[in-house]
C-alpha cells in the first residue's frame, strides 16, 4: 500500500524548501525538502551543491517509495494501517528514520497492538526532541501528525503554541466505553438459625392426660357351656384325605378294616410267590435234564421246596389276617 499526497504534502510543508545545502538539527547535512546525506543516485550531499524545487520534490517522492514505505510494512507488520495512518506515520518515519525503532518502540508496540487512537496519539506528541532540547516545530509536526491520523486538516497545526493541545485541535471525543452491565447477583439462602433444645418445645401446649374414671360393669349374657373336647392330633387324617374305596360319607376307616386290607395283600403276595415256585420248578426239571452234572434230585427238591413254602406260608398267613379282620369288624372289637 502506497502513501497519498497528503503524506508528500505533510513532509513538504514541515521540512521547508532549501536549495542549498544545510545541517539540520540532528547535525546531518541535508538540502531540498530535507534530503539528508545522499541523493537518490547515491552521490553524497556536500556542501556547494544547489537544487530546484521540482528536483527536490522528486528526490521526496523516491525516498519514500525506496525507504520510507518498505520501512512501514517491516516495522508494523500487524497494524491494518488505513489511509490517513499510513500518511501520518510516513512523516513520522521520514522524520525519525526507520533503521532504529527502538527510538519509538513504545508507539510501534501500541501501533501493532491497535491500541485506541487516543493511547497512539497521546504517545505521539512526545517525540519533539531534538538534540536534548524541545522544539516547538517538532511539536507542531506532531500536531499535524495526528491531525491526519484522525483524518482531519493538517494546516492549522502551523499556528500552534506548547498550549494547543491535539484534542483540542481536532475537536477529538473520546468514547465513553459502554460497560455492560452486572448481573444481578442471586439472593443468598439464609438458613434458618437452629431453635436451642431448651427453647425447642416451649411453644407447643403441654398434653394434660385424663384420670380414667372407673365404667359402671354392665352384666353380660350367659353363654352356653360347651364340654371339653380333646385336642385332635396333627397326624389324623381328615375324611376328604382318605382313599376311600366305598363311600367318602362314611366317616373314618375303622383299625378292623387296615388288618383285613394287609391280609388281602400278604394273600395276594403269597400267591404271587407260589407260582413263582412253580415255574422254578417246571424250568429246573428242564434244565437238570439237559445238563447231567447238576442232575441231583437233592438240589432241585430243595429250591422248589423253598420256595413253594414261602410262599404257600404267605398266603395262609394272608388268609388269617384277612378273616380276623372281616371277624373284629362284625363284632365291633378295638
Amino acid at each position: 500500500m502506497q502513501t497519498s499526497q497528503t503524506a508528500t504534502d505533510l513532509i513538504k510543508t514541515y521540512e521547508g524548501f532549501r536549495p542549498e545545502p544545510y545541517y539540520c538539527a540532528g547535525g546531518v547535512l541535508s538540502i531540498g525538502y530535507g534530503t539528508a546525506r545522499n541523493y537518490r543516485d547515491g552521490h553524497p550531499i556536500q556542501l556547494g551543491d544547489e537544487i530546484d524545487e521540482f528536483s527536490a520534490e522528486l528526490e521526496l517522492v523516491c525516498h519514500i517509495r525506496e525507504q520510507v514505505e518498505p520501512a512501514l510494512d517491516r516495522i508494523f507488520p500487524n497494524a491494518g494501517l488505513s489511509f490517513p495512518q499510513r500518511d501520518a506515520l510516513a512523516s513520522f518515519v521520514y522524520n525519525m528514520g526507520g533503521g532504529n525503532p527502538k527510538r519509538y518502540e513504545t508507539l510501534v508496540r501500541l501501533v501493532n497492538e491497535r491500541a485506541p487512537d487516543h493511547e497512539i496519539c497521546d504517545q505521539l506528541v512526545k517525540y519533539r526532541l531534538a538534540g536534548g532540547k524541545r522544539q516547538l516545530g517538532l511539536y507542531r509536526r506532531r500536531l499535524a501528525e495526528c491531525c491526519v491520523w484522525l483524518d482531519r486538516p493538517f494546516e492549522q497545526a502551523q499556528y500552534a503554541d506548547w498550549s494547543t493541545n491535539w484534542r483540542d485541535l481536532t475537536g477529538y471525543v473520546q468514547p465513553v466505553p459502554v460497560i455492560p452491565e452486572p448481573e444481578p447477583e442471586p439472593e443468598p439462602v439464609t438458613k434458618p438459625e437452629p431453635v436451642p433444645k431448651r427453647q425447642r418445645f416451649r411453644g407447643r401446649p403441654r398434653r394434660t392426660i385424663k384420670a380414667e374414671q372407673p365404667q359402671p360393669e354392665q352384666p353380660q349374657p350367659e353363654q352356653p357351656v360347651e364340654p371339653r373336647r380333646a385336642p385332635i392330633s396333627r397326624r389324623t387324617r381328615q375324611p376328604h384325605e382318605v382313599p376311600y374305596r366305598i363311600q367318602r360319607d362314611a366317616g373314618l376307616k375303622p383299625l378292623e378294616e387296615s388288618k383285613r386290607a394287609m391280609g388281602y395283600v400278604y394273600q395276594q403276595v403269597g400267591t404271587g410267590i407260589v407260582r413263582v415256585g412253580a415255574g422254578l420248578g417246571l424250568g429246573g426239571f428242564g434244565f437238570v435234564a439237559q445238563d447231567p452234572v447238576l442232575s441231583t434230585t437233592v438240589v432241585t427238591l430243595f429250591v422248589v421246596g423253598a420256595v413253594f413254602v414261602t410262599g404257600w406260608v404267605l398266603r395262609e398267613y394272608g388268609d388269617w389276617k384277612r378273616e380276623r379282620g372281616e371277624y373284629e369288624a362284625q363284632q365291633g372289637l378295638y
